[in-house]
């Protein structure tokens, strides 16, 4: 179990990227620990991503039992977070960055935490009616657009490739999210 310290440090570490700030890399523990702990960052995130997914259930009045809808959600989610860090290993070797890969996944998972959290507000708050879903959809793609750009920054920069290729990476993480969630929640 880490430190509050720790998760602390970590999350200061994304907020530095998330305004392009690289000196944001140095608050990370890049040893291969850190790397093991930053996946800390999907249980942070998981309640509330959660309670969204429950909530929206109810609003949308899914017809599946609530606990296959939150199975298959717990399944793409996982499986979200291992795929992606297990083909960028196999990646780096080629690109010829494989020693950052270490530095690169620690960043970029920490970096999820600030990303989901706003996300996950936005839906919420749609969700409950405080803003209107039509706000909320602007919103929604305003944080995507937002979340290209913050995470292509950290892949150029962790990974020190260039703009084209860390795009590609960002690009092909956003499709595969799409692939695993449209295969196992449908």
């Amino acid at each position: 179990m880490i430190s509050m310290t720790y998760s602390a440090r970590a999350l200061y570490g994304a907020y530095r990227l998330a305004l392009f700030d690289k000196s944001g890399f140095s608050n990370f523990d890049t040893s291969v620990a850190g790397f093991w702990s930053s996946f800390t960052a999907a249980f942070l995130i998981a309640p509330l991503f959660f309670t969204v997914l429950a909530g929206r259930y109810f609003s949308e009045q899914m017809d599946v039992p609530l606990s296959q809808h939150m199975a298959s959600e717990i399944s793409a989610y996982v499986l979200s977070w291992l795929l992606f860090p297990v083909l960028m290993e196999q990646l780096t070797k080629p690109m010829g960055c494989r020693d950052k890969y270490i530095k690169f996944i620690i960043a970029y998972n920490w970096a999820m935490v600030p990303q989901y959290t706003v996300f996950i507000g936005i839906v919420a708050l749609g969700l409950i009616g405080i803003i209107p879903p039509e706000l909320a959809g602007s919103m929604s793609v305003m944080m995507l657009i937002w979340t290209f750009f913050y995470a292509g920054f950290i892949v150029k920069s962790a990974l020190e490739i260039s703009i084209k290729t860390a795009s590609s990476i960002v690009f092909m993480d956003f499709l595969l999210g799409l692939t695993i969630d449209r295969m196992i929640t449908g």
